[in-house]
């Protein structure tokens, strides 16, 4: 009798043993499930998240296609050929000679842009070297077509345009022209090295 009650003790002992790692087993399933639906969980926000952008920036169309803003139009000029082309900003960069650089900046989302910038590695004088400066913008506006370069060239020539003094180093031209009084500007600085720049906007 006493070892049936020692079998019965032990089985019992055992049935205990095997119901805790049965319930420890199912309790870490049940950890590892709820980890695997956080990631899943997380996985669909960061999705969601992106579609959002994808409609956002869909939504926010540019009104100029900035697919056509490539260097396609300083190709066949054989004066502006040494150019480095940065397509990010639509901006061309040619050396000129050993103390003239050229910018070019062809582009825009909403506001299209047309700016050539010579930078000059010295100090010149708006006053004193007018023509000079003058020269530079006759010379790129007759080179690159989509710039009014016939009237830029009849304005300066004829002294057709408004000069406002800014401070020291800036000036501001406007072409007195009924076409292009609006659209284009000329600007002037010689704070460190000597700046001229002329713009055409869309907007």
């Amino acid at each position: 009798m006493r070892s049936l009650f020692k079998i019965l003790v032990v089985i019992l002992f055992f049935s205990c043993v095997d119901d805790k790692s049965v319930q420890k087993e199912k309790t870490v399933v049940s950890i590892n499930n709820s980890s695997i639906d956080s990631i899943n969980l997380v996985e669909e926000l960061v999705s969601d998240l992106n579609l959002q952008e994808d409609v956002k920036d869909s939504s926010e169309e540019c009104i100029f296609d900035q697919a056509t803003q490539t260097d396609e139009f300083l190709k066949g000029i054989d004066e502006l050929s040494d150019y480095v082309w940065f397509e990010k900003e639509k901006r061309a960069e040619i050396t000129l000679s050993d103390y003239w650089d050229l910018s070019i900046i062809r582009g825009g989302c909403d506001h299209f842009e047309l700016t050539a910038k010579f930078t000059y590695k010295g100090k010149l004088d708006f006053e004193k070297d007018k023509k000079l400066l003058f020269n530079k913008i006759v010379w790129i506006t007759s080179l690159i077509e989509e710039f009014d370069g016939e009237i830029i060239e009849r304005c300066l020539k004829d002294k057709k345009y408004s000069e406002t003094k800014e401070d020291e180093y800036n000036y501001y031209v406007e072409f007195l022209n009924e076409k292009i009084y609006e659209s284009y500007f000329l600007r002037f600085n010689n704070d460190n090295n000597t700046i001229i720049e002329i713009s055409y906007f869309i907007n």
